[in-house]
């Protein structure tokens, strides 16, 4: 999986993980009630926060691709 920040965000870069590290997926809300985030657990028990738009598209595809 890569990420790639959009331009205005605060935390700007390119984070990369190879499927077989990703743990799981689940849904987060940001703000507390906007549902457009989604947590990534990678199998070191590290978590990552994303905001992303179609949240369940990537979730799904994620775990398609993992097979």
């Amino acid at each position: 999986m890569v990420s790639r920040s959009h331009t205005v965000n605060i935390q700007t870069g390119v984070w990369a993980w190879p499927l077989d590290e990703i743990a799981a997926t689940a849904p987060v809300d940001t703000l507390v009630i906007v549902p457009n985030g989604m947590e990534v657990a990678l199998a070191s028990d590290e978590r990552v926060r994303f905001v992303v738009n179609k949240r369940r598209a990537w979730m799904e595809a994620i775990a398609q691709a993992k097979g």
